[in-house]
């Protein structure tokens, strides 16, 4: 028998999640998110992020109910501590998740995980969503590769699996609320729709003023970081929306530019 564990970072999402799909292919699949206690230490860590993340991660629990009548395994502490415990217990062959590119703290503890599978002989398969060239790095190919990236089919939709649920704590992040955009894979679409359908306009001369941008933006960026909804599958639905009269295409293709900005800059950092 064959268990994946599916390890949920920063890409909260059922749709179009090559990872979660490869994970859900194997005999039995355990979703998991790991709030990391160190995470939590961050600077960066500000209340607006966990409010955001404590949105994104009920709204997948909430699809992975309705959609597998599963739950997502949610733990709180030590990820290392966390994985030996998982990986014991369930007979943990493969683990998937989708690379992240988030600085010394997540380099630092994706050295540790890796340190830990390594000694365990379990495969840590890590697929790339943002068409990032991580090994033959060829500056003069990134744009082809890029494109070839996004028009590259959507991952298939995962069918009803077997999937592992835990004794795991309630998904609870014991925040305060804040008046801040709200996240989750549900929103991210809703958002998405919108833009394309209506907010677009005069997007490209509205965006740099704080007076205009927030209703004339997309709002997806932190969905983006967050990975609720997938930079492959907005570009699809920039593909469809060109098909339909009473858009502005100056608008929309200046939106498109910048998804590949943003995939570029990671490229410069990684």
């Amino acid at each position: 028998m064959t268990n994946s564990l599916m390890w949920f970072r920063y890409d909260l999402r059922i749709n179009d999640n090559e990872a979660f799909f490869k994970a859900s292919q194997h005999q039995a699949c355990l979703p998991v998110f790991i709030l990391d206690e160190e995470y939590l230490k961050l600077k960066t860590s500000s209340i607006f992020h966990l409010n955001f993340l404590n949105d994104s991660l009920t709204d997948l629990n909430t699809n992975l109910i309705k959609k597998f009548n599963t739950k997502l395994n949610f733990y709180k502490g030590d990820t290392i501590k966390i994985f030996n415990h998982l990986i014991d217990k369930y007979k943990i062959n493969k683990v998937y998740s989708n690379k992240i590119f988030k600085g010394q703290y997540f380099n630092s503890l994706d050295k540790k995980v890796s340190s830990l599978l390594l000694e365990k002989s379990i495969n840590w398969i890590e697929k790339n969503q943002f068409g990032i060239q991580l090994d033959n790095r060829e500056r003069g190919k990134w744009s082809n590769n890029w494109l070839n990236f996004v028009s590259a089919p959507l991952s298939p939709k995962i069918e009803e699996k077997n999937f592992l649920e835990d004794d795991s704590g309630n998904l609870d992040l014991s925040l305060s609320r804040v008046n801040c955009q709200r996240g989750g894979e549900s929103n991210a679409h809703k958002y998405l729709k919108t833009f394309l359908t209506e907010r677009h306009q005069n997007y490209s001369k509205k965006m740099s003023s704080p007076l205009t941008a927030e209703d004339s933006c997309s709002r997806l960026s932190p969905h983006i970081c967050f990975g609720t909804i997938s930079i492959k599958y907005i570009f699809k639905n920039i593909e469809k929306i060109f098909e339909c009269k009473n858009i502005e295409k100056n608008s929309i293709n200046s939106f498109k530019k910048r998804l590949a900005w943003h995939c570029h800059f990671i490229q410069k950092l990684y």
